[in-house]
C-alpha cells in the first residue's frame, strides 16, 4: 500500500514541477503563479500518478498544498480501501498489476523472457555472490514471486526461495574452450519459465579470471523491464558491499515495491479518472482506419508466425554520433530522430501517410518508482500522420507531442482501448498493430567498490543473435519489429525482426538499409531550433 510519505512526496514534486519553486504547506497555488490550464494538468498527472480522480475544482477548494495534501491523501486512502475489498486478495498475494496481466498472458505462449548479459570488472568471491543474490531477492519480493490464474492474476511471493546460480570458474582455460562456455550459458538462458510454478529468476557466474566475471541469465517481463536490470545490478552491488564489510544487508535501506504501483494502478484503472484518458485517445484516434500495414512478398504457406527471422545494420559510432549531435542541436531525443526516420520509410513502403504503429512507453512516475524493480514498460498504438509534417522539424514536433500524450497518460492500459476506444474495440491485443518500434538505451556502466557492470550485447559474446530480439524460434507477434539500441562502442544497432513466411529476407534487408539511409538524410538537415 501506498504511505503517506509516498503520496506526499509525489505531490510535492508535482507542485514543484509545476510552479517552478519550492512547495511548503502554505504555498497557494495561484499566488505562486498556477492557474486554471496548469491546475487541469496537475491534476491529470496526480490523477494518473496516484489513482485518484481529482477534479480541477478541489484545488480551488484547497489552494495551499497543505490543505491539498490532506485532500489527496484522504481520496489515496479510499480508493486503496475499495480497490483492496474488491479484489479480496488471499493472504501471502498481491495484485498483479495491468502490466503484469499482460505479460502473464503471453507468458502462455513462451514470450516475455528478458536476457541478463553483464561483464563484471573487479573482484568477485563466489560465495559472498550467491549470498549477496539471496538477499536481492528477499529485498524484492517481484523478484521471488510466482503468478496465479484469475481475474486479475495474483501475485504469490515464494517466501522459502533462495536463488542458486551456476558458477562456473573458467581461469586456466584455453579461448575456445571458454567461448564454448559462455555460448552454453547463453543458449540456456533460451528455455522458458512456468510462472504458475517457477520464479523466473535465473543467473550464472563465470569467473574469466580474478578480476573479469561474466554474469549470464534471464528473468520474466512480468517481473523486470530494461530500467529494472540496471536497477537489480545496482542494487546487487549494494547488497554485496554490504556484505563484503562484514554488514547485515537487512540494515540497508528498504527496496521500494512493485506490489504497491499494482495496487495504484488498479485504483487508477477502477476510479474515474481513466474516463479522461478514454476521452483524449478517441480523440486521437478518431477516423483512423485500423493497423499499418505492409504487403506480404512471400506467398501464403501456412499458419504465420511460427518463428522470428532478422537482419542486422550497424550504424559505425561517427554515424552514430552525428544522429546524437543533431538530436541535441535540434533540442529533440535520439528516439525522436530514429522513429521520424522510420515513420518516413513506411510512409513510402505503405503508400499512406496516416500511420498507425506501436512503440514502448514507459508508466513510471516518478520518485520511489524510478527505484522500483518491475514492469512498467508497456507498448502502445501511436498515430502519426504525416500529411502536415512536411518537413522534419514538423515530423519532430509531431513525435514530441505523441510522447507527450503517452506520458501524460503513462498509467493507462493498453488492454482498456479493446473495451472502449475505436478502431481497437472488440479485437485481440495482438491487433492493435502491425508495425512496432523500439530504442532501447544501453544502461551506463554501473562502477563502485572497485568494481564495474557493464551490460554487453550477445554480439560482444561472438554470438550471432543481437541482444534484445526475438529469441530462435519464438513466435512473432508483430509483421515487422523496428529495434535500435545503443552498442558498448558508442554504435548504433539497427535491427528488423520480421515474420519470415510473411517477408523475403531479401525485401526486408532492403527495408532496413532504406531506415538508415532516412537516419542519414535526416542527420545531414540543418535543424532550426525546436521547443
Amino acid at each position: 500500500m501506498e504511505t503517506v510519505d509516498r503520496i506526499d512526496e509525489t505531490a510535492r514534486e508535482m507542485w514543484e514541477r509545476t510552479l517552478g519553486c519550492d512547495v511548503a504547506d502554505d504555498t497557494n497555488f495561484f499566488e505562486f503563479g498556477g492557474d486554471s490550464i496548469s491546475a487541469i494538468l496537475l491534476m491529470s498527472e496526480i490523477n494518473a500518478a496516484l489513482g485518484t480522480s481529482l477534479s480541477p475544482h478541489e484545488l480551488f477548494d484547497a489552494p495551499d498544498f497543505g490543505a491539498f495534501r490532506e485532500l489527496l491523501q484522504a481520496h489515496t486512502g479510499a480508493a486503496t480501501e475499495t480497490l483492496q475489498e474488491e479484489a479480496a486478495v488471499p493472504a501471502g498475494t498481491s495484485v498483479t498489476s495491468l502490466f503484469q496481466q499482460r505479460w502473464f498472458g503471453l507468458s502462455k505462449e513462451q514470450l516475455g523472457n528478458v536476457d541478463v548479459f553483464f561483464e563484471v570488472t573487479g573482484p568477485l568471491d563466489h560465495a559472498l555472490f550467491g549470498t549477496a543474490l539471496d538477499h536481492l531477492c528477499r529485498r524484492h519480493a517481484v523478484l521471488r514471486s510466482v503468478y496465479e490464474p484469475g481475474d486479475p492474476p495474483l501475485q504469490r511471493t515464494v517466501e522459502d526461495f533462495r536463488p542458486r546460480p551456476r558458477i562456473q570458474d573458467l581461469q586456466g582455460l584455453a579461448e575456445a574452450e571458454v567461448q564454448t562456455a559462455v555460448h552454453a550459458a547463453v543458449e540456456r538462458s533460451v528455455r522458458f519459465f512456468d510462472l504458475e510454478s517457477e520464479v523466473p529468476f535465473e543467473l550464472e557466474l563465470l569467473t574469466l579470471s580474478p578480476t573479469e566475471h561474466l554474469i549470464v541469465g534471464h528473468l520474466h517481463h512480468i517481473a523486470v523491464d530494461g530500467w529494472s536490470i540496471a536497477l537489480l545490478i545496482d542494487d546487487l552491488e549494494r547488497v554485496y558491499h554490504a556484505l563484503e564489510r562484514g554488514e547485515d544487508p537487512a540494515t540497508l535501506e528498504p527496496a521500494p515495491q512493485y506490489a504497491d504501483f499494482a495496487v495504484r494502478q488498479r485504483a487508477y484503472a477502477a476510479g474515474s479518472g481513466i474516463e479522461e484518458a478514454r476521452e483524449h485517445w478517441r480523440s486521437v484516434f478518431a477516423g483512423v482506419g485500423g493497423p499499418t500495414q505492409l504487403r506480404a512478398t512471400v506467398p501464403p504457406s501456412g499458419a504465420p508466425g511460427e518463428s522470428s527471422a532478422y537482419v542486422n545494420l550497424l550504424l559505425a559510432p561517427e554515424r552514430a554520433d552525428a544522429v546524437r549531435a543533431y538530436a541535441a542541436a535540434g533540442r529533440v531525443t535520439v528516439y525522436n530522430v530514429l522513429l521520424s526516420a522510420f515513420a518516413r520509410l513506411l510512409a513510402e513502403v505503405s503508400g499512406t501517410d496516416d500511420l498507425l504503429i506501436g512503440t514502448s512507453t514507459a508508466g513510471r512516475q516518478g520518485g520511489d518508482d524510478d527505484r522500483r524493480i518491475g514492469v512498467f514498460i508497456t507498448p502502445m498504438p501511436l498515430r502519426l500522420s504525416l500529411a502536415g509534417a512536411d518537413t522534419p522539424e514538423r515530423l519532430h514536433a509531431l513525435v514530441s507531442e505523441r510522447m507527450r500524450d503517452f506520458a501524460r497518460h503513462r498509467m493507462y492500459p493498453m488492454a482498456d482501448l479493446l473495451e472502449s476506444v475505436e478502431p481497437f474495440k472488440g479485437k485481440q491485443l495482438a491487433d492493435l498493430f502491425a508495425l512496432h518500434f523500439i530504442y532501447q538505451n544501453q544502461p551506463q556502466p554501473s562502477t563502485g567498490n572497485g568494481r564495474t557492470y557493464r551490460q554487453l550485447d550477445f554480439q560482444d559474446a561472438g554470438l550471432e543473435r543481437p541482444h534484445a530480439l526475438p529469441r530462435p524460434h519464438s513466435r512473432v507477434l508483430r509483421q515487422l519489429e523496428a529495434v535500435v539500441f545503443d552498442r558498448l562502442d558508442g554504435a548504433l544497432s539497427l535491427n528488423f525482426a520480421f515474420d519470415p513466411s510473411r517477408f523475403d529476407e531479401t525485401e526486408v534487408r532492403g527495408w532496413l538499409d532504406a531506415f538508415g539511409a532516412e537516419v542519414d538524410r535526416l542527420v545531414h538537415h540543418t535543424p532550426t531550433t525546436r521547443g
